[in-house]
């Protein structure tokens, strides 16, 4: 093989794995990650404090035609190893938008995530969505 060859081959392998490791667009100064969703467009969440009160926010929009968002939003205290609270969701229509609060201790590092369902107009099987974010208080 001449080393013609050998170097455009070593050029297009470089390339392509460089295309493989490329990062994923996230929301400016979040920790999120948005898969490719067939019945939601959106699942997000945020947590901001204030003082020792930990400030929860969902964002769930499902596409034209969703009938149903459910799941569970859960605040845990990564310092502690404990689940702090936990809230279900559950809302007609085809967006939940909706904040929570929970006491938070100073110092501690705190994630909150959520884990549900995005259901179809016929859909009996819901579309799995979930989003997590970590900060410290």
């Amino acid at each position: 093989m001449k080393t013609a060859q050998k170097k455009w081959i070593c050029l297009m392998l470089l390339g392509t794995m460089l295309c493989c490791v490329q990062p994923t667009p996230a929301q400016a100064g979040e920790n999120t990650v948005s898969p490719m969703y067939v019945q939601s467009n959106r699942c997000f969440v945020a947590l901001s404090f204030r003082g020792t009160n930990a400030n929860c926010t969902l964002t769930v929009t499902g596409k034209k035609g969703s009938s149903k968002i459910s799941g569970l939003l859960m605040l845990y205290d990564s310092t502690t190893g404990k689940t702090v609270k936990n809230w279900t969701i559950s809302k007609t229509g085809s967006v939940y938008s909706g904040s929570k609060t929970a006491t938070a201790k100073k110092g501690h590092l705190y994630k909150l995530s959520f884990s549900g369902k995005v259901y179809g107009r016929n859909s009996k099987n819901g579309e799995s969505v979930s989003s997590s974010t970590s900060k410290k208080n």
